[in-house]
């Protein structure tokens, strides 16, 4: 398969046969582009719901040789091992991220993130301190909204000055800052959507 073949699968939303398609292009064409096409092939199965071989997939990008943005990688694949119910190691990548980066607006991503998993578990103190944090230390990230609303559906008291501040982040030219992959951050528009149109890991 050509490379613009394998993209087209996945422009289509044809998840299952481009993460077939792409591990089929790794065995004709091996070390090459391996850390490329495992990325897209684990953004592939993700899509496909398929999440612990999604993370295996980026756990294999990660192991191979390129320029891509390791931590980008890396959150995605906490979102992978999170969503297939290995929370302790999703923490364990997230929190190994959180050290890795300078970035504001990953470090917002990231305590969202480790907040929904706490929330999930049930740990709704631990998941009140990590939306406290997003909003309260990176309010001009777009993550902090998402963490905002998530306090409010837990009924917790929000001053309304960090309110104002949060909002305020979210609307252009004043805040709400969108990085992309490779950037040294990562987007809240690459949140919800990928490169090629289907679901954002991250």
């Amino acid at each position: 398969s050509s490379m613009g073949g394998l993209i087209s699968l996945y422009a289509l939303e044809e998840y299952p046969q481009a993460a077939e398609a792409y591990q089929n292009y790794l065995l004709q064409q091996p070390g090459l582009v391996d850390a490329y096409i495992q990325d897209l092939r684990g953004g592939a199965l993700f899509s496909a719901g398929e999440y612990s071989a999604a993370a295996e997939a980026f756990r294999l990008a990660l192991a191979s040789p390129s320029t891509l943005d390791r931590i980008y990688i890396q959150l995605k694949m906490a979102r992978a091992v999170a969503l297939a119910g290995d929370t302790d190691t999703a923490l364990a990548l997230y929190n190994d991220a959180d050290l890795r980066t300078a970035d504001d607006y990953t470090h917002a991503l990231i305590v969202l993130r480790k907040g929904q998993i706490y929330q999930g578990l049930g740990q709704t103190d631990q998941a009140i301190e990590m939306y406290r944090l997003a909003v309260d230390s990176y309010p001009r990230a777009y993550e902090a909204y998402s963490a905002l609303e998530a306090l409010d559906l837990l009924g917790v008291e929000v001053a309304d000055l960090q309110r104002g501040l949060v909002d305020d982040g979210r609307t252009p030219p004043y805040g709400g800052k969108r990085l992309t992959p490779g950037s040294g951050g990562v987007s809240p528009g690459n949140l919800h959507q990928g490169s090629f149109g289907g679901p954002e890991v991250v």
